[in-house]
């Protein structure tokens, strides 16, 4: 969604490219898994779907089937008694499992490189990209930051935006108008900020009051009695009233 590419992500990636035990470790990587030493000349569509292939293999297998059983048994019957140390061991051989699917194996390689690294989730795309590809300059990715637009299961729109280790604020001021722009086709945006309501629940007690039919008098002597300190003018009840009710109504609250 964002279009200027920074300098530093390309520069870190150009210096790793440099180091030796990073490019023998890409190396490392491509033999294990079949990726040709200097990556893939055109595409590697073959690639992926006998990875997926092979993973889907390895699910239907009695053997991952019952290794993944026997793991939910040993939950079953640990319930609630079990410490942290059982739940930890069941942990790890739950990961160790799903680590026999191929294309779960070759996620952890890449997780595994980027730690050792010291590569945030940024660059995870990135550093797979430039596995299969060996390229730099075309795959590095937009921003320091990443702006996710979607519906939720009501099909109301929702906007959130995603940092990184290395985002900074002026990454953030620098791409606020496009920010901005989605922000607008949110539900419920308003042009200006919401002012804030003094004394909210004073005026919202006296509102509810005057609702059971309380007189303005009665009313004064309530709130004196439920917030200490509070002394309204016995005629500025109204208008405390009425200026509460125009507030809800044009903020469309609920009280």
């Amino acid at each position: 969604m964002f279009k200027n590419p920074l300098p530093k992500a390309l520069q870190k990636f150009q210096l790793l490219r440099s180091d030796k035990e990073f490019m023998a470790d890409i190396y490392e990587l491509r033999k294990k898994w079949n990726i040709p030493k200097f990556g893939f000349e055109k595409d590697n569509r073959e690639w992926e779907e006998n990875i997926i292939k092979k993973s889907d293999e390895i699910m239907g297998d009695k053997k991952f089937i019952d290794e993944i059983h026997k793991i939910q048994e040993r939950k079953n019957n640990l319930g609630k008694k079990g410490n942290h140390d059982d739940w930890k061991k069941i942990e790890e051989d739950s990961k160790r499992v799903q680590r026999l699917i191929p294309i779960n194996e070759f996620g952890y390689d890449l997780d595994q490189l980027r730690e050792k690294y010291h590569l945030s989730s940024y660059y995870k795309n990135f550093v797979r990209t430039f596995l299969f590809f060996n390229c730099v300059d075309s795959f590095i990715p937009c921003g320091n930051l990443m702006l996710i637009e979607g519906k939720d299961e009501k099909g109301e729109r929702f906007l959130y935006l995603q940092i990184f280790a290395e985002t900074t604020t002026k990454d953030i001021l620098r791409e606020w108008k496009v920010i901005k722009y989605h922000q607008e086709k949110l539900r419920g945006y308003k042009e200006g900020r919401f002012k804030k309501v003094v004394k909210i629940d004073r005026n919202k007690r006296i509102v509810e009051l005057a609702e059971q039919g309380k007189t303005e008098k009665k009313i004064k002597d309530i709130i004196e009695e439920e917030f200490p300190g509070e002394k309204p003018p016995y005629e500025y009840i109204s208008k405390i009233k009425g200026r509460f009710k125009t507030k809800i109504k044009k903020e469309k609250m609920d009280i």
